[in-house]
């Protein structure tokens, strides 16, 4: 019979270990497996919320106590004499664990699966007792001499094989997890079983599977039996294939050809097509162990060559083609890991999906994610470039025993990870020493030399680099090569932020793996975690939510960074509906810029992705997508930057050019033309126009005109380019003269609902939203904390022009529970509804 599983996981007991005051001697809590600690003392009321105000300041203790987490399980009497495993895929961190007593190792890297041969030492007749005492990391570490190595933020923790972002980040609170973050399962082991399978397919159909049986199976081979095999099949949904092989030791392959394969492409580029498949061992006709899983055909190449003389590319070619990655830096969803739910991992992949994202950067101070994640990566279609998990420091790669655990680890996540096509590239961590000037370099024997070694051993074609950044310079930084990390927001804020235009227009990279800016989610995500009495004006929780760096080059802080240049480009905010709209337009603006910049200057550069995607706490900061997963303004800019065909506008000296770039899959040609209009709607003037014919991955000008064509009598005024195809029309606005002295119109809007009804992904409505003068950052919310997805929001709408917006929802909702803003509208009362509206209720038709 197969192999055997039985998950260990659900409530155990827990128990603190420390003398601790908030505890009473002998208390006994429940808590989940997986799971944290935080979260069952928030449960029992013995610690605050965390993330309400700054509680988590008061919940440092909880990381140096010592805790026991144990449970009592049974052992059917029927599996006395089989081999039984017990297996933990993820302890946070150090620990001791023992099974009736007996002490079957100990953890000390979160990172790593630990498993124990039971078979003596589990009882049939009775409970077994399993206990895992989970020791201080804070402690642990504190007692380590770091003297002599250099990291961000706290030294000690470069030597700990964790979450290195929970020490304290400039977006994260200094937060330890505590628990046993993954699962916990026993396996009942048979004459023979599959330990390893590495599946992997490539453009010719060439499906390859290397496999590796246990030590019973090659003993049985080696006594003479000649009647086992492996037998595979391999599965579209449409078409099967299967091949039979005999096991000829612990190694075996098999290599399968499949005609016409369908491949696995990124988002936009084509179907994530996925094959399944499923491999048996048996011997004669009896069935000793099977494995399951899926596969892609796909292959990846990496491209550096000359671009000219001082510039070398850093291209990815997906099954020949090259592809721009339009993509986000990834951190971990929550800072207890643990607590990260399954529905966490859809709603912001979908999210990414939806605002056509291809990539997502799995960065280096966080953790190699939970299998779900790559698994829903594989079906969307979103590529992973994957960090070892290191940043911001040195590696201490002259302390043997950290060398030893590490090159552990990394056998372990490589072997776990290789089979999803989703992970195109490897990468030796973030930021270590030696990106940004001549610092101390330790690491690179295990950057340069082990990771590299163990990543190709292991997935041959694979492509790596030693660290993000990654150049062939003396300072990684250099964007001349490689991948490039920074925004260009601090040389702009430290002279001019309505110059901003200017400094993005200087940044000269060939891959930009990391730039970004910070900015508020929605109010309504506020109150989330801010008391009312603090949400305005701007006060230390705010500073304590949104962080600060203090390598930083600019003395003011991110809260004062926001707060100034919402002045400097909109108004003086009086109140915090005021801040949310200007720093969150800014946010939206600059980020929507400067990730234009980077694809237009396609095909010199081949990659831009922003930090980041999402947040492990409520804050105020970087994420595009806030830690109760609603999207901020700077969500639908990108998505709108994503477009698969592109209108951007550039201004440089007198002169003001339109780009248009082409992502899409095919030519794109129609006519382009370029007007100068207002915002009341009263002028309306041609002032270029031309016929373009542009092939797929290409970006160039278009029309260009020169600024003194825009008549100086006309107020408040923006040039808007139209695109004409067979496929549609598409638009572009530019406002030449930024925002502050705009003198903006009351717009008319009104919205109706064009159609409703409920699908296979819950309830979606159309909503046509039309204006008389120009709308700006029009935005549908909802009165309710409503779990609802729209198609574009915070969306500018010229006067004249309508705009229908898609809402999905898992709920039906009705007419007043959504309101529709405007830049003119007060964005702070969430319960009143300031425009006309053409419908009752929005549900199931």
């Amino acid at each position: 019979m197969p192999v055997e599983k039985r998950l260990l996981n659900g409530m155990w007991k827990l128990e603190c270990l420390s003398s601790q005051e908030a505890l009473l001697p002998g208390d006994v809590f429940e808590i989940s497996v997986p799971g944290d600690v935080h979260q069952t003392l928030m449960d029992e009321s013995i610690i605050p919320d965390p993330f309400w105000g700054e509680n988590y300041k008061e919940c440092d203790w909880v990381s140096r106590c010592d805790w026991l987490i144990y449970r009592d399980f049974t052992v059917d009497p029927s599996l006395k004499g089989k081999k039984l495993l017990l297996s933990f895929d993820g302890v946070d961190t150090y620990s001791s664990i023992r099974l009736n007593g007996h002490l079957l190792g100990n953890t000390d890297n979160m990172f790593l699966q630990y498993s124990f041969d039971v078979t003596e030492l589990v009882y049939y007749d009775g409970p077994n007792r399993l206990e895992v005492e989970i020791c201080s990391t804070r402690a642990t570490i504190e007692k380590r001499d770091a003297t002599g190595y250099f990291a961000c933020f706290n030294v000690e923790r470069i030597f700990s094989r964790r979450v290195q972002c929970q020490f304290g980040w400039d977006w994260a609170p200094n937060l330890l997890s505590v628990g046993i973050w993954q699962d916990v399962c026993l396996q009942t082991l048979t004459d023979g079983t599959i330990e390893d399978v590495y599946a992997r397919g490539d453009v010719y159909g060439n499906a390859s599977f290397d496999i590796k049986t246990d030590a019973m199976t090659v003993d049985a081979v080696g006594r003479g039996s000649s009647n086992l095999f492996l037998e595979l099949e391999i599965s579209d949904g449409e078409q099967t294939f299967h091949k039979r092989v005999p096991v000829k030791g612990q190694k075996n392959f098999i290599d399968l050809k499949v005609p016409n394969p369908k491949l696995w492409w990124p988002n936009g580029y084509g179907t994530p097509a996925l094959y399944s498949y499923v491999i048996v061992l048996k011997e004669g006709n009896r069935v000793l162990d099977q494995y399951k899983g899926r596969f892609g055909f796909r292959t990846v190449e990496l491209i550096q060559e000359p671009l000219d003389s001082d510039k070398r590319s850093f291209r990815f070619e997906i099954n020949g083609k090259p592809i721009f990655c339009m993509g986000a830096n990834w951190v971990p969803a929550h800072c207890f890991t643990g607590c990260i739910e399954d529905e966490t991992y859809r709603h912001l992949l979908t999210l990414a999906k939806d605002a056509n994202l291809n990539t997502l950067r799995v960065w280096g101070g966080g953790m190699y994610e939970n299998d779900i994640f790559y698994d829903l990566c594989d079906e969307m279609g979103i590529l992973v470039w994957q960090d070892f998990m290191f940043a911001c420091g040195d590696i201490p790669d002259d302390d043997p025993e950290f060398v030893d655990d590490v090159i552990q680890e990394f056998k372990c996540q490589v072997k776990r990870l290789r089979n999803h096509p989703s992970i195109f590239h490897w990468c030796g961590g973030n930021e270590k020493t030696g990106a940004f000037g001549k610092l101390i370099k330790r690491g690179d024997l295990i950057t340069k030399v082990i990771a590299p070694g163990i990543v190709r051993d292991y997935i041959p074609n694979a492509t790596y680099t030693p660290s993000s950044p990654f150049g062939y310079m003396d300072i990684a930084n250099d964007s001349r090569s490689g991948d490039t990390h920074g925004g260009t927001y601090e040389e702009a804020f430290a002279d001019d932020m309505t110059k901003f235009r200017k400094y993005i227009d200087q940044k000269q990279a060939v891959f930009m793996s990391e730039f970004g800016l910070h900015g508020p989610p929605v109010i309504r995500s506020l109150k989330k975690f801010i008391p009312n009495d603090y949400l305005w004006p701007l006060n230390g929780i705010w500073e304590s939510h949104v962080q600060d760096n203090p390598y930083n080059s600019i003395p003011e802080t991110f809260v004062q960074i926001q707060q100034a240049c919402a002045e400097q480009l909109f108004f003086k905010p009086e109140n915090i509906g005021d801040f949310v709209k200007t720093a969150g337009t800014f946010y939206a603006e600059y980020l929507y810029a400067e990730f234009q910049h980077h694809r237009r200057r396609l095909p010199e550069n081949s990659g831009a992705m922003i930090w980041m995607l999402n947040d492990c706490w409520p804050a105020a900061n970087w994420s595009i997508v806030d830690f109760y997963g609603q999207p901020k303004q700077a969500y639908y800019a990108l998505k709108r930057a994503c477009q698969p065909v592109m209108l951007s506008f550039r201004e440089k000296d007198t002169k003001i050019k339109l780009y248009l770039t082409n992502n899409s899959l095919s030519e794109v040609t129609g006519d382009v033309a370029i007007y100068l209009q207002d915002v009341d709607g009263s002028v309306n003037r041609l002032l270029a126009e031309s016929k373009i014919s542009i092939h797929t991955h290409d970006s160039r000008v278009v029309i260009e005109i020169d600024r003194s064509d825009l008549l100086t009598d006309i107020k408040n005024s923006y040039l808007l380019a139209v695109l004409e195809t067979q496929s549609g029309t598409l638009q572009e606005i530019y406002f030449h003269d930024l925002w502050k002295d705009i003198a903006w119109p009351e717009p008319r809007l009104s919205m109706q609902v064009i159609s409703s009804g409920q699908g296979k992904d819950g309830y979606r409505t159309v909503c046509r939203i039309s204006t008389k003068k120009f709308a700006r950052c029009v935005n549908v919310v909802t009165t309710e904390d409503i779990q609802v997805l729209m198609s574009d929001n915070y969306f500018d709408l010229p006067a004249g022009q309508s705009k229908d917006v898609v809402i999905t929802s898992s709920e039906p909702f009705r007419a007043d529970q959504l309101i529709l803003n405007h830049w003119l509208t007060d964005w702070e009362d969430e319960q009143v509804n300031p425009v006309e509206k053409d419908f009752e209720t929005v549900s199931k038709d």
